[in-house]
This record gives C-alpha cells, sequence and structure tokens, in this order.
C-alpha cells in the first residue's frame, strides 16, 4: 500500500506493544502505529486521531477487547477492529466476532496480523462505498418521489395480487376516488365505471392492467372512465406496462400511465361520425358494383317490372337479348321460379343486404345453371346480377363425386392418408384410419386435424416414434429440395408397432410445388417376421456353432477316458491272469473312475437339456444346509482321494433353506471340484457358510491359477472354458450347470477372480421363514 495507514494499538504490555509494532513496520512500510496502554488513552487518540484500523488485546486489568469494539463502533462505524490476543480459545474468538470484530488474531501468530490489517482495511473501504451507495438511492428514491407526485401524468401501480401499492395525485384525480379509496387496496373493488368507445362496459379483468401482466407485454387502451367527483366520463389513455423485480422470487407489478384524452376524444367521436355517414351514402350507391362482377344487369322495381337489361356480348342468357324491357318476372320464369324470385326481390329491399341464390333451367336439352344476386339501390329500384354458371357447377358436381368416390375409399382403405400443404404448415387432409394407425385416441374427429398445424401435429407424433421423429434427416432433404421421388421407410413405434410410410409430391396444374402425400401402412406383422426369421437364422447358426464346439470338447473329452477305460481293460484282459488281487483292482478302480467321469459329463448336458425345456424334476424341501453341507463333505471326500486340505468354515445357528438335495449337490461338486482342478495340491481349498440380510451365502474360495478379468463375463455361456486353463480337462458346461440349478432355487452365483491368485465362487439363497402356526 502507498498511502499512510493509521493503526491505534491498544495494548497494555510495553513489551508486546514493541513487539507488534516492530512486526507491522516490517510487513506494513507505510503504516503510522499509535500505542494506546490505557482506556483513557484509547478514547483521547481515536476521536482525535481517526484511524484507519484498531487492533487491541483482549485481555487487560481495567477493560477487555468488548469494551473496545463496543466504544470504536461507537466514535466510527467503520473502523475496523481486530482482536490480537494470546488466548487460544474458540468461545473468545467467537464473542469478539460476534460483538462486531472483523478478525481473530493469536499473539503466536503475528505474521498474520499484516494481512488481517490488510483484509479489514479492505473491508472499510466496501463498508463506507456501501453508505455512499445507499445516500445515494435515498435521494434518489426522495427525488423519484417527488416528480411522482407533481407530475401531471397519473401513474398507478399494483402487484399480480391485484393490490394497489402506489398511486400519485394526477391519477387521483382522473378517476375521481379519494386517496383513502385506492391505497392497499384491490383494483377489483374500486369504485369506478369503464367503457370503450362504442359504449360497452369493460370488467375488471378486461383492463390494461391485467390484459398486459397476462400477456406480459406492453398494452395501450382509450378508455372511458365515470369521474363520481366530476359527473362526467373522462377519456383516458391508459399504458399498462408488466415490471418485475430484480429478485427471481418477486411478485411481478404493472404500472399504468393515465392520460387525460377528453377534449382530443370528443373531437375523434365527431370525425368518425361524419365519416361513417359518408361512407354509409357512398355504399348505396356503389353496391352492385362493389358485391359482384356480372355478366347479365337487370334494373327492376319492387313490382317486379324491368326497366333495363344489359347484356355482355358473349352471353346467350336462355330467355333472349330483346324485348323483355317492361316486361315482368313472373311473365318471363316459369310459376314457381318467378314467384321465388319475387320472393327475393321483396327480401332485398326489407333487409337492405345484397340477396344471393342459384337456379337451374332445362334449357334446349341442357340444364343450365345461374348465380342471381339482388341488392336493393334505393327504396324503389333494386338491381338483379345474373351469371350463368353451368360450367361451374358441372364441374363441381363431378369434383364432389369423385371426392365422395375418394371418400369411400380412404375412409375404408386398411391405410392411413395424410396431406400437408408445407408451404403454410397446414393439415389439410387425414382419414379416418389415421388416428387408428398412430393411436391418437384423444382425436375423436378427423376435422379436429385439419384444425391444426403441422407442427402441433408433430408435437402429438413423435412422442410415439423411437429415433429422430417424423421429420428425419432424409425426409427434411426431400422437402426442402422439392424432390419428386417416392420415397418409403420404416418408422418404428415406441409401443413396439412399426409403420410403412409412403411420401410423394403434390403438385398444381402450374406444376408448383405446394406439399406432399403421406400414406402409412401398419407393417408390423412383416416386420415382426423379417426379425423373426433373422433371429431363427441368429439361433440356427448360435446352435450350429454350439454343435461345433460340444462335438470338439465331446471328441476331446471323452476321448481320455475312453481311452483309459480301453487301455485298462486290454490290460486285465492281456495279463489277468498273472496279475495280483490288488493290480486287478487297481485297473478296475481306473475304470470305474473314467466311467464315472463320462457319466458326470452327460449328467451335465442332459440336466442342461431338461432345464432348458423345463423338464428338470426340481423338488424342493426344507432342511437345515449345515447338515447337509456335512454330510455332502463327507460323501465327497469318500467318492474323491484329495491331496488338497478342504477346510470348512460353518457357524453355530442353524440356517433353514429349502433345497433339491440332488441338484444341489451337483453344485458343489461342481464348483469344489473345479477349485481342486485349478489350483495346486499344496494350496487349501475353503468353503465358508454364514447369513446376513436374511439370506445365506456359501463361498467357495482357492489359491489357483484365477480366471482372466477379459473372460470372466463369458463364464456361464455353454461350452466356454478359460484361455488359461492350458490341457486341463472340461466341458465348459459345469458352470452354466450352477448358475441355472441355483436360478431355480431362487438365488443367485456371482464369481471374483483374479489371475494367478484364485477364485471366489460365491452361491446367495433366501434363508426359508416357516409361516406362525394359528
Amino acid at each position: 500500500m502507498d498511502q499512510l495507514i493509521r493503526i491505534l494499538l491498544v495494548e497494555d504490555s510495553a513489551n508486546d506493544a514493541e513487539l507488534v509494532v516492530y512486526e507491522l513496520g516490517k510487513s506494513l512500510p507505510h503504516a503510522e502505529v499509535l500505542v494506546a496502554d490505557s482506556l483513557e488513552a484509547f478514547s483521547e487518540i481515536i476521536a482525535s486521531w481517526n484511524p484507519h484500523v484498531v487492533v487491541t488485546d483482549f485481555v487487560m486489568p481495567k477493560h477487555d477487547g468488548l469494551e473496545i469494539i463496543r466504544l470504536t463502533g461507537e466514535q466510527n462505524t467503520f473502523t475496523p477492529v481486530i482482536v490480537l490476543s494470546g488466548l487460544a480459545d474458540e468461545s473468545v474468538a467467537v464473542s469478539c466476532m460476534k460483538a462486531g470484530a472483523v478478525d481473530y488474531v493469536l499473539k503466536s501468530l503475528l505474521k498474520r496480523l499484516a494481512p488481517a490489517i490488510e483484509q479489514a482495511l479492505d473491508f472499510r473501504r466496501i463498508q463506507v462505498d456501501k453508505e455512499r451507495y445507499r445516500q445515494q438511492l435515498i435521494s434518489s428514491e426522495n427525488r423519484f418521489r417527488q416528480l411522482f407526485e407533481t407530475m401531471s401524468l397519473g401513474v398507478l401501480c399494483y402487484g399480480s395480487n391485484g393490490i394497489i401499492t402506489s398511486v400519485n395525485q394526477a391519477a387521483l384525480e382522473i378517476l375521481g376516488l379519494p386517496a383513502q379509496e385506492v391505497a392497499g387496496c384491490c383494483y377489483r373493488d374500486l369504485e369506478i365505471q369503464v367503457i370503450d368507445t362504442e359504449g360497452n362496459i369493460y370488467l375488471p379483468e378486461q383492463w390494461p392492467g391485467p390484459v398486459a401482466l397476462a400477456r406480459d407485454e406492453k398494452v395501450e387502451m382509450s378508455l372511458g372512465v365515470y369521474n363520481r367527483a366530476q359527473g362526467m366520463i373522462r377519456w383516458v389513455k391508459m399504458t399498462a406496462l408488466p415490471l418485475s423485480e430484480a429478485s427471481p422470487d418477486s411478485m411481478l407489478h404493472v404500472c399504468i400511465t393515465l392520460e387525460d384524452i377528453t377534449e382530443l376524444q370528443g373531437k375523434i367521436t365527431a370525425q368518425n361520425r361524419e365519416s361513417r355517414e359518408m361512407i354509409r351514402k357512398t355504399e348505396e350507391e356503389k353496391r352492385a358494383i362493389i358485391d359482384a362482377v356480372p355478366d347479365v344487369l337487370i334494373h327492376l322495381d319492387r313490382s317486379g317490372k324491368i326497366h333495363s337489361i344489359r347484356y355482355p356480348e358473349d352471353n346467350d342468357c336462355w330467355f333472349g337479348k330483346e324485348g323483355l324491357e317492361q316486361s315482368r318476372v313472373t311473365d318471363i320464369f316459369p310459376n314457381d321460379l318467378g314467384v321465388d324470385i319475387m320472393q327475393r326481390l321483396e327480401e332485398a329491399f326489407m333487409e337492405r343486404e345484397t340477396v344471393n341464390f342459384e337456379f337451374d333451367i332445362d334449357y334446349e336439352g341442357t340444364t343450365h345453371y345461374y348465380d342471381v344476386r339482388i341488392v336493393a339501390i334505393n327504396d324503389r329500384m333494386a338491381l338483379a346480377i345474373v351469371r350463368d354458371v353451368t360450367n361451374k357447377t358441372t364441374a363441381i358436381h363431378a369434383l364432389k363425386q369423385n371426392e365422395m368416390m375418394m371418400s369411400m375409399m380412404t375412409a375404408t382403405s386398411p391405410l392411413a392418408f395424410l396431406i400437408i400443404d408445407h408451404r403454410f404448415d397446414k393439415v389439410l387432409y387425414a382419414n379416418r384410419r389415421f388416428p387408428e394407425i398412430w393411436g391418437l385416441d384423444s382425436i375423436s374427429d378427423t376435422q379436429d386435424l385439419t384444425r391444426l398445424h403441422f407442427s402441433e401435429l408433430l408435437k402429438l407424433l413423435n412422442p410415439k416414434l423411437e429415433g429422430e421423429g417424423f421429420m428425419n434427416q432424409e425426409l427434411k432433404g426431400l422437402i426442402k429440395l422439392g424432390k419428386p421421388d417416392i420415397h418409403e421407410e420404416i418408422l418404428p413405434l415406441r409401443d413396439g408397432r412399426y409403420l410403412k410410410r409412403y411420401t410423394a409430391q403434390i403438385r398444381n396444374a402450374d406444376d408448383v410445388y405446394h406439399g406432399r402425400l403421406y400414406i402409412f401402412e401398419d407393417f408390423t406383422t412383416a416386420v415382426n417376421l423379417e426379425n423373426s426369421l433373422k433371429r431363427t437364422a441368429a439361433k440356427e447358426k448360435e446352435l450350429n456353432d454350439l454343435k461345433s464346439r460340444f462335438i470338439a470338447i465331446a471328441s476331446h473329452e471323452f476321448k481320455t477316458p475312453l481311452a483309459s477305460v480301453l487301455m485298462a481293460a486290454e490290460t486285465i484282459e492281456n495279463y489277468g491272469s498273472r496279475m495280483t488281487e490288488k493290480d486287478q483292482l487297481m485297473y478296475i478302480e481306473r475304470i470305474k473312475k473314467n466311467v464315472y467321469s463320462l457319466r458326470e459329463m452327460i449328467h451335465k448336458i442332459l440336466n442342461i437339456s431338461k432345464i432348458d425345456v423345463g423338464e428338470l424334476s426340481f423338488a424342493p424341501v426344507e432342511q437345515d444346509f449345515r447338515e447337509f453341507l456335512e454330510s455332502w463333505h463327507a460323501d465327497y471326500l469318500n467318492r474323491n482321494q484329495l491331496s488338497h486340505q478342504l477346510d470348512m468354515i460353518i457357524p453355530e445357528q442353524p440356517l433353514h433353506v429349502k433345497i433339491d438335495e440332488q441338484l444341489m449337490s451337483q453344485v458343489l461338486d461342481n464348483l469344489v471340484s473345479n477349485a481342486v482342478k485349478y489350483s495346486d495340491p499344496e494350496s487349501p481349498v475353503i468353503i465358508e457358510l454364514q447369513s446376513a440380510d436374511n439370506q445365506m451365502l456359501l463361498t467357495i474360495t482357492d489359491q489357483g491359477i484365477g480366471i482372466p478379468a477379459a473372460e470372466q463375463p463369458f463364464l456361464f455361456k455353454q461350452f466356454y472354458r478359460a484361455t488359461n486353463v492350458k490341457n486341463l480337462q472340461g466341458t465348459g458346461l459345469g458352470l452354466l450347470l450352477v448358475r441355472q440349478i441355483v436360478l431355480l432355487h431362487d438365488g443367485n452365483v456371482t464369481i471374483t477372480s483374479t489371475e494367478g491368485e484364485g477364485t471366489s465362487v460365491s452361491m446367495v439363497l433366501n434363508l426359508f421363514r416357516a409361516a406362525p402356526q394359528p
């Protein structure tokens, strides 16, 4: 810091004070430090010197640091106080900070004092700036309030709850209301009547303020307000602007300015009255020309007498071109038609509006169609405009017939039709099948669809589609480039169905692009059939692969035991007479062992097949798994000559489960045999049984070759064997059979293994809880 820093140090110990001054002189070379060793000296210095920061000891003979903090705050609110104490007491530090100290520094950590002073000075500057800004804000608010109260423009503000928060004198005078009836009340409760220029009464919710809040935009209206104090209607231009406070949680407000335009409105009303009268007279003189483009113009009076007829050059009106002046309508047209025309003529005079009707006449073997418009020019004369619309009507009839046939076809078709005008984003047509095939249950009438924009329809269709949605990139490209090609694609729906979409351009007679026709067909059956064929082919390939692997493994795994059996049998056959009984029993035992091995492999294959088709016998009974495990353990040792140490860890409490003993024995045989097969004879195999959370956990752990991490996800697949088993025999079926048997018991089996360290297989079964006896 380059500016001088005035520091007042309150310290009764001269040694401590000297040490602090020395430390501050090193860290703050621009600091001036005055020392006060008593309360009196402190009061004198702070009153005359105005220090930038006060550093005080906490414990002193006649006073403490809390009193220094209080006195400093009374003298100058913005002077920060730092407590420098030898007490490492958290409660003392907390009390000092609550009293107003900005920091608490231990004397044993004097190096912290200089940074604390710099932070305190930053804090002081912030507080001084905040106070200056606050004073400026108060001054600004006072000036705004003075302007608000003295301006000639009326101003009224209220929140979204309707409560009026501010109103100036000009607004009260314009509305003719006393201040006590306005301030703090709801605008709906104001006793004023509001009308528009036509005399229609405006309800409170139609006033500019509520409309601006609802639209969240500026709203201007010119309305009449009955001023109760003056007993007259004052015309007011109201401008409402919604405002929100800085905080996102604050309430929305609306501010309405009121400008008295009573005099101006009077002039506007008079001018509007004159303009309407001029327009009315002009309309009477020109109505016939404005209403229609004539083919034949007939002037006739109220009695039906024709005064004049004007024909276009190319007209061949059936009732001739000459000699009809001074004739009556009833003399020219057949009786019923003549009477009908006279009724329409009288209607035109009565209603003072154009009367339009059509009629048809058979003329020269052809039906002719005419459009007639009759308009009363004044109280006595009328103008009839007769137009030959034979070609148009014939075309319309043919079009209607075609439309009827097309409508019948699309209504009964299993296909869904949709026509979109992409120029104007409009739905032009949809048949009844369209909402059915798309599952639009909210659409009860196809007319509801034609009221939608295409973008609105997409909001109904896209949630039902998988992937990009209706307007995928390919279709966007077709529409953008105006490609005429018919496009086909399959659209997958979220409900599992598939729609096939055909789309083509629609162009008018001038070859101008208008939009596209979309046709949708439920293609679910075809797609499912195709997918089923693909799955069948994949399954067949998988089965062929499994068959090949099975044949390869079976030929390898069966070959060794069969060769061993054959060799033992031939040895007994050729040399049995010269063998001792002990040697014969050894070869017979070898034959039995290999036969048992073959039988075990065959049983695994058969059991997996039975599980796949649901024919495996499964008869679980409730028993203590500890007893079952001990029984199995004894049987396993009897059936196998082990060089491994098989350790059992069994809890004391019973573990009742429901198991099929025969199947569960196969599970244990497989898991323990694997642990023995893939580990050194000197290493132990540990079988640990425990329980937790109403479940039984059986863990079989070995210290063998382990399983590569990348291959562990495939251990439960048929015929799968890890790559590090080398020449050890196996079919790759044991773990699959274990898992399927455990799943039959509503259990689970998991494997954790580290290559080169060993494997741990865990089986979890739910403990059996018998139903309570009644």
